[in-house]
């Protein structure tokens, strides 16, 4: 009870202390769903949800006493996402319920109403001055640098340094109290390579080419030392975008420079690649037992009984302890099909279809760079338990990307960079204090509300 009530209680005040920069509330958040690992909340921290649950909200309520009406103005620019967050939510809770498997209030906060009240309290934060959103992003590279770090020391060392209460009781901790592949502060390797994969494109947004240079460079060494195939893919993915993203936005002289630049990199990853750092990898690809074969069969068995949880979650929870499989599902959205239901999880998956279309078919500044963040999440879900295995930290990230793609970001040349590479546009003679959206895919009756709203006409 006393850390619950600590939890809420500096929630609250940081979120009041910072009312005017809600952004530093998000980063604050973010932190939280990186550092403090979900294996460990009701154990070693004895909270009923995640600690940066209590940021979001926090941060959400003092924006909305703040500024009533621009919190529903947002609310009403986003209908059909608002929609289908209150459809997921209705039918986590209800199926569970209806079932005899408990309400799962939980989940709920975790999966649909957390997520999205930070894609709000996102949209509420900026108002197209790039000053916080450089803020932010550089809070995020030195949350990175950080991760990195942890992750290096452990691989060097063989010890966790962090959470190693909660370690002990996960199935790779050894006898020997050693880890040969590092997992920084998110209790397994995989989470470890898909966060340094979906964080990359937005912290290379910052118009220093050495950081985004560095950052590659180490976070492949991370990525390397994990072993983590899919994660290795993911992050190479994210490379080649934000090396495309680096070429468009340059001049011809500038891009020869960088192309002069890659001959040492790419000789320092060539060489990361054949050094001992791949040495777990490189006998996981040439032999991985038969992890392959197990996850095939996995897919199998989700087809083949697919009748089983179409409209009710699947009667064993836990497939791989029960022996219904040599190992667990291994997908996301598979898992969390088994849990809440088929249809549950075609709600969630319409849930990112709109976010994502959202993102294409707004002016946003930085919106392919947000759709390139969601959907390298959405690629994540396939070889990994993922959110529905209580991974927070990328799916919170996606969703904080999928509100930033839709703003538009003005300023001089000392901001962060746009997708395109054309100059930013200087801020026009506006009020400031509504939040400079980019309009959805939406109803027509609801874009014609959206038109009512004072900084949207303005716009137009």
């Amino acid at each position: 009870m006393t850390t619950l009530l600590i939890a809420v209680v500096g929630a609250v005040a940081f979120s009041v202390v910072f009312a005017s920069r809600p952004h530093f509330v998000i980063l604050a958040a973010i932190a939280h769903f990186v550092l403090v690992p979900s294996i460990a909340v009701g154990t070693v921290v004895p909270l009923p949800v995640h600690p940066g649950l209590f940021m979001v909200a926090a941060g959400a309520a003092v924006q909305f006493l703040r500024s009533p009406r621009r919190f529903l103005q947002v609310l009403n620019s986003r209908p059909l996402l608002l929609c289908l967050v209150a459809l997921l939510s209705a039918l986590m809770i209800f199926i569970r319920w209806s079932t005899g498997h408990g309400t799962s209030l939980g989940g709920v906060l975790n999966i649909a109403v957390g997520p999205f009240l930070l894609y709000v309290l996102t949209l509420l934060s900026f108002t197209g001055d790039s000053g916080p959103l450089r803020s932010l992003l550089r809070g995020l590279a030195v949350l990175t640098a950080l991760i990195i770090g942890l992750a290096g020391a452990q691989y060097l060392t063989g010890e966790v340094y962090v959470w190693e209460s909660a370690y002990q009781q996960q199935w790779w901790w050894g006898t020997d109290h050693e880890i040969t592949q590092p997992v920084a502060t998110f209790g397994h390797w995989i989470p470890l390579a898909v966060f340094l994969a979906v964080v990359l494109p937005l912290t290379t947004l910052l118009r220093s080419r050495l950081l985004w240079v560095g950052v590659i460079v180490f976070s492949l060494a991370a990525v390397l030392a994990s072993a983590s195939r899919a994660g290795l893919i993911l992050l190479v993915l994210a490379s080649v975008f934000v090396a495309g993203r680096e070429m468009r936005a340059n001049t011809a002289r500038r891009n020869m420079a960088l192309l002069i630049l890659a001959v040492p990199v790419g000789a320092l990853i060539f060489s990361l690649v054949r050094s001992e750092l791949s040495a777990t990898l490189s006998d996981k690809v040439e032999d991985d037992g038969v992890s392959t074969e197990l996850r095939l069969q996995a897919i199998d068995w989700f087809f083949s009984h697919l009748g089983d949880f179409v409209v009710s979650p699947y009667p064993v929870s836990d497939l791989l302890a029960s022996g219904v499989l040599g190992s667990s599902l291994e997908n996301g959205f598979f898992i969390f099909a088994t849990g809440y239901s088929l249809l549950t999880a075609l709600a969630l998956a319409a849930v990112f279809a709109v976010l994502v279309l959202s993102v294409l078919g707004s002016k946003g500044t930085h919106r392919f760079t947000a759709a390139v963040v969601v959907l390298l999440f959405l690629a994540s879900t396939v070889f990994s338990g993922s959110f529905a295995s209580g991974s927070a930290s990328e799916y919170m990230l996606a969703w904080m990307a999928a509100a930033l793609g839709t703003i538009e970001f003005s300023g001089d040349g000392r901001k962060a960079r746009t997708d395109d590479g054309s100059a930013p546009e200087e801020p026009q003679p506006t009020d400031t204090s509504e939040p400079r959206l980019s309009p959805s895919p939406r109803s027509s009756a609801s874009a014609a509300a959206g038109r009512r709203a004072p900084a949207a006409s303005d716009r137009r």
